[in-house]
């Protein structure tokens, strides 16, 4: 499941709505965020898409395709808006907690 256009504009409508809801992603943002840019997307669009990354999970996005990891993340956005949950902590795949948090957002 790669991210269409439309899914990309409802994203940056949602977040223009209410930032801190990038945290819904958990720790796949950085994930979306970097597709988001690859659409072409830029700051002007989205404060949210600065520099600000965490390497610390490419090792995880590296364990599965694009596809998987889109239709991952789709999950956990759905998942913390349906429970209402805007947490900064989630847990990466290997049951490790993760804390989010992007400095170009907060």
């Amino acid at each position: 499941m790669t991210l269409t256009k439309l899914q990309a504009q409802n994203i940056v409508q949602m977040l223009h709505k209410e930032p801190s809801y990038y945290r819904h992603f958990g720790w796949l943002w950085w994930f979306v965020k970097s597709q988001l840019k690859n659409m072409g997307f830029t700051r002007r669009n989205l404060h949210h898409l600065g520099d600000n990354d965490d390497p610390s999970v490419l090792p995880h996005y590296r364990a599965a395709g694009p596809d998987a990891m889109m239709a991952e993340a789709w999950q956990l956005q759905y998942e913390n808006a349906t429970h209402n949950r805007n947490a900064r902590w989630s847990m990466l795949p290997d049951g490790e907690p993760y804390f989010i948090h992007d400095d170009d957002v907060e």
